[in-house]
């Protein structure tokens, strides 16, 4: 009979996974829970502002929450690509998807995998 993993890998094929990298612990969950798949990891980078303006807009966040998670988000991540959110969201998909096409090996997600094991 196959692993809860294994039936896993059969079934997904296309997974969009949204997540603020906020611990180095999370980080290193994300690389266990995610090391049988391809993932291509990208970076979502928004001026602190405009992540304020944001936050006080949505008026269900913690205010200040994105100014702690500037400060750290991004320093744990290795990225396959980068955006920027105040961009047009469908110039981004479309970025994104051209860069998915052409990516390379090792993935960054796979080096910082590598990485983790090793250190």
């Amino acid at each position: 009979m196959a692993s809860g993993e294994d039936q896993a890998q059969q079934v997904v094929t296309d997974l969009v996974v949204e997540r603020i990298v906020e611990t180095a612990a999370w980080m290193a969950e994300l690389l266990r829970l995610l090391a049988p798949f391809d993932v291509f990891f990208v970076g979502v980078h928004c001026p602190l502002p405009e992540l304020e303006r944001r936050e006080r807009a949505r008026g269900d966040r913690r205010l200040g929450d994105a100014a702690i998670d500037f400060a750290t988000t991004h320093a744990l991540c290795t990225y396959d690509f980068e955006v920027d959110a105040t961009g047009a969201p469908d110039r981004n998909v479309d970025a994104i998807i051209d860069a998915w096409r052409k990516r390379g090996r090792p993935s960054a997600f796979d080096r910082m995998a590598q990485r983790a094991l090793s250190g």
